[in-house]
């Protein structure tokens, strides 16, 4: 293997390995597993590189087996994500042109009620993707064995005060494919992708039952707190390398999000 290519493997497994809760010195260079690898963290079986399994049990109990194929310089992850018996496989890389109008139709299932059949979630993507706060490589979807894309989740730019941060949503899984850990691996992946890219948090409004999976805290344990103050506990942080302590303060999300 090349020293360029070497190099890109490294880069890919990073991103898929801070996503996973590791630490990046918990592998050598040729990504096999270290002794750093610490007991109460998930455990990666690696082969030279270009795969990162992780078993972890879900809240409805059982085992779920999640692995990343890494395809080096191109990317693109793999997720296999076994249920007893039953394997799905998706694809996750970042959203192109192309994909716009699956990812609306996606978006349109997965949030559509019957007093709402058009979600507000499907106008807040287009406002997004025409605001300086979109950030291209931080906007991706997950495809099928089909070839279809079946989830999407996205992290646009925010700030606390001038400092930049993220916020992540919509997130969103054609009900179809719901229940199958598509949307673990889209976030897996997103919070990895972000945390290569150097951002110091990811803040998001959701279940704290439900997001504590990734490692998200109710924000005010950083000492942020939510544009709405009574979000509450629904208001959460999940910190990344980058994060310092002393960034505190009211978070604010892209301006879409405060008129769509």
């Amino acid at each position: 293997m090349s020293a360029r290519r070497a190099r890109a493997v490294h880069v890919l497994l990073h991103l898929v390995v801070v996503s996973l809760g590791l630490d990046i010195q918990d592998l050598d260079p040729l990504g096999t597993p270290g002794s750093g690898t610490r007991q109460d963290e998930p455990s990666p079986a690696v082969d030279r590189g270009l795969h990162v399994a992780v078993l972890m049990g879900p809240p409805s109990g059982g085992a779920v087996d999640l692995r990343f194929r890494v395809r080096p310089l191109s990317g693109k992850l793999i997720a296999a994500l076994r249920f007893g018996a039953q394997t799905v496989q998706v694809l996750i890389r970042r959203e192109t042109p192309a994909d716009v109008p699956a990812v609306s139709i996606v978006t349109a299932a997965a949030f559509a009620k019957p007093e709402t059949p058009l979600p507000v979630e499907v106008a807040l993507l287009d406002e997004l993707r025409t605001c300086g706060a979109w950030l291209p490589e931080l906007s991706l979807v997950a495809l099928s064995d089909k070839g279809e894309v079946v989830g999407h989740v996205v992290c646009t730019r925010g700030h606390v005060g001038t400092a930049p941060a993220l916020g992540l949503g919509p997130l969103s899984v054609h009900p179809d494919h719901q229940n199958r850990g598509v949307g673990l691996a889209l976030v897996h992946t997103v919070l990895g992708a972000a945390d290569a890219l150097g951002e110091p948090f990811v803040a998001l409004l959701g279940s704290a039952a439900y997001y504590s999976r990734y490692g998200f805290r109710t924000s005010t344990d950083y000492g942020i707190t939510a544009p709405d103050p009574s979000w509450g506990e629904y208001f959460q942080v999940r910190t990344l390398s980058a994060y310092d302590p002393a960034l505190r303060g009211v978070f604010t999300y892209a301006e879409p999000f405060e008129r769509v």
